[in-house]
């Protein structure tokens, strides 16, 4: 049965990750869509299939991972280390989707190494509760990120300083998370609250005085 490829794509999108590779095993046209699907934004609900999963990560399956979120992985928080997070994340040359939520075994040097690679990409980026980031790694966000719309910096140790420069380093950003770090000050509160950009309704541009 033939299909045009956005067709495929959606039918892939609704299967399950055991679905995806048996499909991605019957024949070469399926396995196309099925990888396609399977790396495009994997699901890594558990620390050992994250493991497996950078074990057998080809540099050519690296490209095709746009979004790689472990914020729903089981036991990330001790299980999820800084030293596979380098060695695949820099691969992922088209991700746009990063986060990183509670992945405590990272640290300022492994965000830098990171974000050298792969920040300019950057539309999304969460770091929250990865307690081990301080300055330098926030630092590594204003020099490597400038595309950013939403940025998640709660539970980190960066200071007001480095936090104004990611700001002002990142034009477009929507939504910034700022709680629970305990060397933000007031001056970083009021920045952030006055100077992200936060799209309101479409009615909002009309006139005020606009009939009804």
């Amino acid at each position: 049965m033939i299909f045009p490829a956005e067709i495929w794509r959606l039918i892939f999108a609704n299967l399950s990750p055991h679905s995806l590779t048996q499909c991605a095993r019957a024949s070469k046209h399926l396995n196309i869509f099925a990888t396609y699907s399977l790396y495009t934004s994997p699901v890594l609900p558990t620390a050992q299939q994250f493991h497996t999963f950078a074990e057998r990560l080809t540099t050519k399956n690296a490209a095709l991972i746009e979004v790689l979120d472990f914020s729903n992985t089981a036991s990330r928080w001790s299980l999820v280390y800084q030293k596979q997070l380098i060695e695949i994340i820099p691969k992922c040359c088209s991700i746009r989707h990063l986060d990183l939520d509670i992945c405590t075994d990272l640290r300022d040097d492994g965000l830098e190494i990171i974000l050298k690679t792969i920040g300019s990409n950057l539309k999304f980026l969460s770091l929250c509760s990865c307690n081990r980031i301080m300055d330098a790694g926030i630092n590594s966000i204003a020099n490597y990120c400038t595309n950013l719309r939403v940025l998640n910096l709660s539970g980190t140790n960066g200071c007001d300083d480095v936090f104004l420069l990611v700001t002002a380093r990142n034009p477009n950003l929507e939504s910034v998370n700022i709680a629970y770090c305990p060397h933000i000050t007031e001056v970083g509160v009021r920045v952030e609250e006055s100077d992200v950009a936060m799209p309101g309704p479409e009615w909002e541009t009309e006139s005020e005085d606009e009939d009804i």
